[in-house]
């Protein structure tokens, strides 16, 4: 059923009782138990049936209840172009109701030319990959939804804090199988100047989860950032080739935070610093890979910075190849705020 640009996929509805034996018929809404004829029990089915669409129908308009699964209509002449997709995107959003699911097209593309603001409990992710193997990576095609921030991306914002593709509060939100990518190939130098732009912005957001995303090609300040954030889940995700020789970029930066974890994930050529936790408490960064291979353009300051707060740093393996990072770790000051 759709309504409103969300497809609803499976909801619990009101529940309506009939029993026919003999030509009886129970049904509260459309008459008492009595003896009726063929033609009146039609009609009177029919009267049920008809109830029961229109229940359907009203709360479908206030939209399915927490846990169901919705689809965006209003995104399936944008995908796959150079359109701009935030306001139909944005809409299905706000119209799903908190605890929902909102399922994208697996391989569609869409590009984004505003950032797009989430303050309630909701679910991103592709639809029909759960449980498969990841395939959200590096690579020139992805099984994945994606989003492109389109050049000359609308932030509405000016100075050092530009606008992330995702602008993200509350609590309990979660990313999963997609890939965000900064500049679609083209011009990654023009976030220059963005020193805390970035694609994906958890701010004051609690319990939210990043899982098996791809963030890549941020040409500006980091391609994650968790800001005034706790219980933050980020695991088998992949950063990948954020920034350039003239805009030093990282793939994660927190500030402010605690109990944020990165698990599990894979940073390939950041050429800040791959893991930046400027400040988080009771913090961990447990079995990731960061990878620099001898660079063409640019040498990453560190893969990992700790500077301030308290976190478990281990099983995580750092190669420079000899000339991609300065060093694997960096604990304390210098490198910069960012």
């Amino acid at each position: 059923m759709a309504f409103g640009g969300i497809r609803y996929q499976t909801a619990a509805w009101r529940k309506v009782t009939l029993q026919i034996s003999r030509y009886s018929f129970r049904a509260g809404i459309c008459g008492d138990s009595v003896a009726l004829s063929k033609r009146q029990v039609l009609f009177r089915f029919i009267c049920v049936l008809g109830s029961v669409a229109v229940t359907h129908l009203f709360q479908s308009a206030a939209v399915a209840q927490e846990g169901a699964r919705v689809s965006c209509l209003d995104l399936d002449s944008l995908a796959n172009t150079d359109r701009d997709s935030s306001a139909a995107l944005q809409g299905c959003i706000d119209r799903a109701q908190a605890g929902a699911t909102l399922e994208l097209k697996g391989g569609a593309v869409y590009t984004i030319a505003r950032p797009v603001r989430i303050s309630k409990s909701i679910s991103l992710t592709t639809a029909g990959l759960a449980g498969s193997a990841f395939d959200c990576g590096l690579g020139a095609t992805s099984r994945c939804a994606s989003f492109f921030r389109q050049p000359g991306f609308e932030s509405g914002e000016r100075g050092r804090d530009c606008g992330a593709l995702f602008e993200v509060s509350g609590s309990r939100v979660s990313f999963e199988r997609l890939v965000l990518n900064g500049m679609k190939g083209l011009d990654r130098s023009a976030g220059v100047g963005c020193a805390r732009g970035a694609l994906l912005r958890l701010s004051d957001c609690d319990e939210c989860r990043v899982k098996s995303v791809t963030l890549r090609d941020a040409g500006f300040g980091s391609a994650l950032a968790i800001t005034g954030s706790s219980g933050v889940l980020v695991e088998d995700s992949v950063f990948g080739d954020n920034g350039t020789a003239t805009s030093l970029t990282s793939g994660v930066t927190i500030r402010e935070s605690q109990r944020v974890a990165v698990r599990g994930s894979f940073f390939r050529n950041s050429s800040k610093f791959d893991l930046n936790a400027l400040s988080c408490d009771d913090c961990s960064f447990t079995n990731n890979v960061a990878w620099h291979p001898r660079p063409s353009r640019t040498v990453a300051l560190s893969a990992f910075r700790i500077v301030a707060g308290s976190a478990q740093v281990s099983q995580n393996l750092v190669d420079c190849e000899g000339a991609g990072c300065n060093a694997a770790y960096l604990f304390g000051g210098g490198g910069g705020e960012g």
